[in-house]
C-alpha cells in the first residue's frame, strides 16, 4: 500500500499514518436456525492536529445489491501512539 504522510501531520502519529482515511468490508453473519444476513462495515480514522486519531466504526445490515438497510452498531474513540511503541485505544 502506498500513501503519503502529510507534511502538517503531528510527528506523534507517523506510526499510525497508514491507518488515515476510510476503510471498508462487506460480509455475512449466520447463526444456527437464523437466516444468513449481510453486512457492510466501515471504519474512519481522522486526525485533527493532535495526538491521536479518531476513530469511528459503523456496521449495516444490506439488502441483495450491498445497499444499507438497517444500523447494527456504532462505536467511537481515540487512538494515541505512545512512547514505548504500544498504543492507547479509548472505544
Amino acid at each position: 500500500m502506498v500513501f503519503e504522510i502529510p507534511s502538517d501531520m503531528n510527528p506523534a502519529l507517523v506510526g499510525l499514518a497508514w491507518l488515515r482515511g476510510r476503510w471498508e468490508g462487506t460480509g455475512f453473519q449466520e447463526w444456527p436456525g437464523q437466516e444468513k444476513v449481510g453486512y457492510a462495515i466501515q471504519v474512519d480514522f481522522v486526525e485533527n492536529g493532535g495526538d491521536y486519531l479518531h476513530y469511528l466504526c459503523q456496521a449495516f445490515e444490506v439488502d441483495a445489491a450491498g445497499a444499507p438497510t438497517k444500523p447494527l452498531f456504532m462505536e467511537t474513540g481515540f487512538w494515541r501512539p505512545l512512547a514505548d511503541g504500544t498504543v492507547d485505544a479509548l472505544v
